[in-house]
């Protein structure tokens, strides 16, 4: 990014479908791995803009985006992408530890991330909100169980 000859072009990446893994230490560069993160998510955006656009000249293949610590770096613009992007084939996995994180942002901010993200995956939870949210947007199934007693 902002180099005459940059080592990574996206625009080559998301054509050829290829892998790029960015490491930003978050804790190491408080302001520095935000931004870039931040920046490389925006050209991500663009990319996929492209794909709408010239749909017949560029790549249509499924291109997939993994964010780790996502909330590290959250901020509104990433709605858009999320919100316009899989008509481009692009897919986001967004890793945070709680959604209190992305509440941090903004309550709205969060439950757009929830509304627009397909798939979750729920690890260990003890937070009742949370688990109650779950259930309510799996859905829940009644059962009875019928049980016998075996000794007074």
């Amino acid at each position: 990014m902002n180099a005459y000859a940059p080592d990574i072009v996206f625009e080559e990446v998301v054509q050829k479908g290829q892998l790029v893994y960015v490491q930003l230490p978050a804790n190491l560069f408080k302001l520095q791995a935000p931004a870039l993160g931040r920046a490389i998510l925006m050209d991500l955006q663009q990319e996929g803009g492209l794909r709408q656009v010239f749909r017949r000249t560029r790549s249509q293949v499924p291109f997939s985006v993994v964010v780790d610590e996502f909330a590290s770096f959250a901020d509104l613009h990433v709605i858009d992408s999320l919100n316009k992007l899989r008509d481009a084939h692009i897919d986001f996995t967004l890793a945070h530890q709680s959604p209190a994180d992305l509440e941090l942002v903004s309550r709205e901010f969060a439950t757009s991330v929830w509304d627009n993200t397909r798939l979750k995956d729920v690890l260990a939870q003890d937070n009742p909100e949370l688990c109650e949210r779950l259930a309510k947007s799996l859905g829940t199934q009644q059962v009875i169980e019928r049980t016998v007693r075996r000794q007074q």
